[in-house]
C-alpha cells in the first residue's frame, strides 16, 4: 500500500500545499517512505525484538519516541493481524487519549482504513496526523488518493443519473485539468487535438465540389477531445 502511495506523491505538493498543522519535532525519511523517528536500539530492545520474532509476535514499530505509543501500535498489530479490528482500533483510540500530541496512533489507524477502502474515515484520521505534524508525507499521501477515489466513484455515480452540471462540472473540469498538468498529458492531449483538425481538413478538402444551385451542408461541429467531459453535455 505504502509503495502505492509513494506514486501518487506528485500530486501531493499541487494539491494540498495548504494544509495546516502543528509544529512538531523534524523526522527523517525511512526506506519504506514511513516518516520515523532514530531511535538506537539498546541490548535490551535488541533481545525483545529476538524473543518477538521467535515467538511469531510483531516487533514495536518506532512510530514516535514515546514508548507507550509504540507499544500500543505494536498490540493494535498484533490485533489487526488475528483479524481482531475492532480491538485494534480500541488500543489505539486509547493512545489518542494518553497521548494528544502524538501523531503515530492516528497514522496507523489511518493506513488501517486505506488497506480496507473505508476512505471517509483514512481521510479524518490524516488529518488528525497533519494538525501534529505537517509535513507527513504520508498522511498527505492517504488523503489525495483516497480523496480521489472517492471522487472518482462519486463522478461515475452521477455521470449515470446525467446530474454532472453547474458549480460541479466547473469543479470536475478544473481537477482534470490540474492533474493532466500534473501528470505530464497536456502534450499530449494537444497533439491529439491537431491531429483530429487536420484529418477533419484533409477529409473536407477531398470531398467533390456541391452542384450549382445546391446549398453545402453545415460542416461537422468541432472536436472536443480535449475536453474529458464533453461527452456528458
Amino acid at each position: 500500500m505504502i509503495s502505492n502511495l509513494k506514486k501518487s506523491g506528485f500530486l501531493v505538493v499541487a494539491l494540498l500545499s495548504g494544509c495546516a498543522g502543528v509544529n512538531n519535532q523534524d523526522v527523517s525519511n525511512s526506506a519504506s517512505g514511513i516518516q520515523t523517528t532514530t531511535v538506537s536500539k539498546s541490548a535490551k530492545d535488541v533481545a525483545a525484538e529476538t524473543v518477538a520474532a521467535k515467538t511469531n509476535q510483531i516487533p514495536a514499530i518506532k512510530f514516535s519516541d514515546n514508548a507507550t505509543v509504540n507499544a500500543a501500535v505494536a498490540k493494535a498489530d498484533i490485533a489487526f493481524k488475528s483479524n481482531q479490528p475492532e480491538k485494534a482500533y480500541a488500543i489505539l483510540k486509547e493512545a489518542t487519549v494518553s497521548s494528544p500530541m502524538d501523531k503515530a496512533p492516528w497514522l496507523r489507524m489511518a493506513q488501517a482504513q486505506f488497506d480496507v477502502a473505508n476512505y471517509g474515515e483514512a481521510i479524518v484520521n490524516s488529518l488528525e496526523v497533519l494538525k501534529r505534524d505537517a509535513k507527513d508525507q504520508v498522511a498527505k499521501s492517504i488523503i489525495v488518493v483516497s480523496g480521489l477515489r472517492l471522487s472518482t466513484k462519486t463522478l461515475a455515480d452521477l455521470r449515470t443519473q446525467n446530474e454532472i452540471s453547474g458549480s460541479l462540472r466547473t469543479e470536475a473540469q478544473d481537477l482534470a485539468k490540474i492533474l493532466r498538468e500534473n501528470l505530464g498529458e497536456s502534450a499530449l492531449i494537444a497533439k491529439s487535438h491537431k491531429k483530429s483538425v487536420h484529418h477533419t481538413k484533409s477529409a473536407v478538402n477531398s470531398t467533390a465540389a456541391p452542384a450549382h444551385g445546391v446549398t453545402p451542408s453545415s460542416p461537422p461541429p468541432a472536436s472536443n477531445s480535449g475536453n474529458p467531459f464533453g461527452a456528458l453535455k
